[in-house]
């Protein structure tokens, strides 16, 4: 869940070294369950379910916290368990390197990119094809992701669609 190795663990344990900042967060998260119960946490969490769009929120190591009503039936119809779960290991094309250029870092905090959105397939239906939006959310230390995915059609064409990568980072935020 929180994205490091076995043995970084090991030493951690074994008093050898801390973990930093990120994953001392991350093990909070983990091993209390601070942020599940945060206010701004449930609020968010009540947002996403609540939206009738393709939306999901995640912590790091890409792990569910939320699907909307509309992500979590077509993930259901498509037999994809996804609740609770690392979402890493599902993804494949644009969404994966989507993932691992781009969320991944923003979780970790190791980006100046506060959201970005780009045209994909849909991870449970590749005939669907979904504009998806990416957002940071920081949140006592640690940083929550939310997706937002505006689906835009069907293709039965099996080619990946344009890209078309919008980035947001501090930068622009503050210009």
């Amino acid at each position: 869940m929180i994205g490091t190795t076995t043995e970084a663990v090991g030493v951690w344990e074994k008093s050898l070294d801390v973990p930093g900042p990120f994953m001392q967060a991350a093990l909070r998260d983990l091993l209390s369950g601070h942020i599940e119960n945060h206010p701004t946490f449930l609020g968010v969490k009540a947002m996403v379910r609540a939206t009738d769009q393709l939306s999901a929120l995640y912590t790091p190591g890409l792990t569910v916290h939320a699907l909307s009503r509309p992500l979590e039936r077509m993930f259901v119809t498509h037999q994809l368990e996804v609740l609770g779960s690392s979402m890493l290991p599902k993804l494949s094309g644009r969404n994966g390197e989507m993932a691992e250029q781009y969320s991944l870092p923003m979780l970790e905090g190791k980006s100046d990119v506060l959201s970005f959105s780009y045209t994909d397939r849909g991870v449970a239906d590749p005939s669907l094809i979904v504009r998806q939006q990416v957002t940071v959310i920081p949140l006592d230390g640690l940083r929550v992701l939310a997706t937002v995915g505006l689906p835009l059609g069907m293709s039965t064409d099996s080619s990946m669609p344009e890209p078309d990568l919008r980035l947001t980072t501090a930068d622009d935020v503050r210009s």
